[in-house]
C-alpha cells in the first residue's frame, strides 16, 4: 500500500510541475499534444488533476483522507467542466478613450528623459 501512495504521490506532483514548467513558457509542446488528443479544458485541470492523485495517495495511507479526495476530486471535475476559452467581455469603445491625459504621477521614467531631452 505505502508504494502505491508513493506512486499516485508521484504522479500527481509530475502534474504540479508541470503547470509550473508551463507558466515559465516551458513544455508548451506536451500541452499542446495534450490540448489536442484530449480537450483544452483537461490541460487546464491537470494542476487540480495533481492533487486529486496526491490526496489519492494520502486516502491510502490515512482512511480520513479520503474526505480530502471526494473534495478534491469535485473541485477537478469543476476545473474540467469549466470553460478554458471564456473570455471576459471586450471593453465598449468609449470606455478606451480617455477624455483627459494622464496625470503626471503616471508618467514613467523613459517619458521624463524623453521631455528633459526636448527641454535641452
Amino acid at each position: 500500500m505505502d508504494v502505491l501512495a508513493i506512486l499516485l504521490g508521484s504522479v500527481g506532483v509530475g502534474g504540479l510541475v508541470a503547470w509550473v514548467q508551463w507558466r515559465r513558457g516551458t513544455w508548451l509542446d506536451v500541452a499542446d499534444v495534450i490540448g489536442r488528443q484530449t480537450s483544452p479544458a483537461f490541460v487546464v485541470s491537470i494542476p487540480v488533476l495533481g492533487v486529486v492523485l496526491i490526496a489519492a495517495a494520502l486516502a491510502v495511507l490515512w482512511t480520513w483522507g479520503l474526505w480530502v479526495l471526494i473534495v478534491s476530486v469535485l473541485a477537478w471535475l469543476a476545473v474540467l467542466g469549466s470553460d478554458p476559452t471564456a473570455q471576459r467581455p471586450a471593453p465598449k469603445p468609449s470606455e478606451l478613450i480617455r477624455d483627459e491625459p494622464p496625470s503626471p504621477a503616471v508618467r514613467s521614467d523613459a517619458d521624463e528623459r524623453e521631455s528633459e531631452r526636448r527641454a535641452s
